[in-house]
């Protein structure tokens, strides 16, 4: 499986956070691809009712319809059992990876997602097996975060971030800089959840602040908020609370990390 056999591919990119949607899009584009994105479960369903696609990668929490009810829906009442469906997502449990295969799923991809474990999947997925290595250069990525390493940024692991998306430092920073704006008012809107002791939202939205996290690679702030996922589902508002505090702390080492990083790039 080549670069170009990839280009061929019409994949349909299923994920309702912007952030994750433009890092899974640019890796993609590593390896020829350039798919069509869906926010939801619906809009996934819509769009393979309306289209043809030789792959879809599913992502599982979602509003409207979660991944697993969209492939039901597709394998189900749409008819197609043979479209390769590859779930992504943060969780990384074997409970997890059955539930999705039980739903249809033909396979499974960990967030922050790898690049080549993506399309080592993708190929797999789509020609049955083999060795599906797509060449991504990372040499720049790794100069430029050797140099990198001399300043201090906590809690970001930047070699990584940067190699997910093929050693580009304006894109990394793009990202970066868009992961930022996103979530600039996320702790009060989360205060105001536990407030209300509306768990489900809360847990919803740290899920969402941990996968995007994962695949800048802001490790510390990634993991305040897999603590904090815990916290809500567990509807423990004190605990929330507390979590809460660490993961702003998390938030705003990341906002510095954006501000020095861009100097640092010029």
């Amino acid at each position: 499986m080549t670069p170009d056999r990839f280009a061929q591919l019409k994949v349909l990119l299923v994920e309702d956070n912007p952030i994750n949607q433009k890092v899974a899009t640019e890796i993609l584009r590593l390896g020829g691809i350039e798919p069509k994105g869906a926010e939801n479960g619906l809009e996934a369903v819509a769009a393979v009712e309306s289209g043809h696609f030789d792959l879809v990668l599913m992502d599982i929490q979602m509003p409207e319809m979660d991944g697993l009810e969209a492939t039901r829906v597709i394998r189900r009442e749409l008819g197609l059992s043979d479209l390769p469906i590859i779930a992504m997502t943060a969780h990384a449990t074997e409970g997890d990876r059955d539930k999705c295969l039980t739903a249809g799923m033909d396979d499974y991809v960990s967030k922050p997602i790898d690049p080549e474990l993506l399309f080592q999947a993708i190929g797999n997925a789509v020609d049955g097996g083999g060795d599906h290595h797509v060449p991504i250069s990372r040499e720049p990525a790794e100069r430029h975060a050797a140099d990198a390493a001399q300043k201090d940024f906590p809690g970001l692991n930047y070699a990584e971030g940067l190699a997910r998306v093929g050693g580009s430092r304006e894109l990394y920073q793009d990202i970066l800089d868009e992961y930022c704006d996103f979530y600039q008012d996320v702790i009060p809107e989360f205060a105001a959840l536990i407030d209300r002791e509306d768990f489900t939202a809360a847990r919803k939205k740290a899920h969402a602040l941990k996968g995007a996290a994962g695949n800048l690679s802001a490790m510390d702030l990634k993991l305040a908020a897999e603590k904090l996922e815990t916290a809500c589902r567990e509807n423990d508002a004190g605990q929330a609370r507390s979590l809460l505090a660490v993961a702003e702390k998390a938030l705003l080492q990341l906002f510095d990390n954006a501000s020095n990083l861009k100097a640092l790039n010029g």
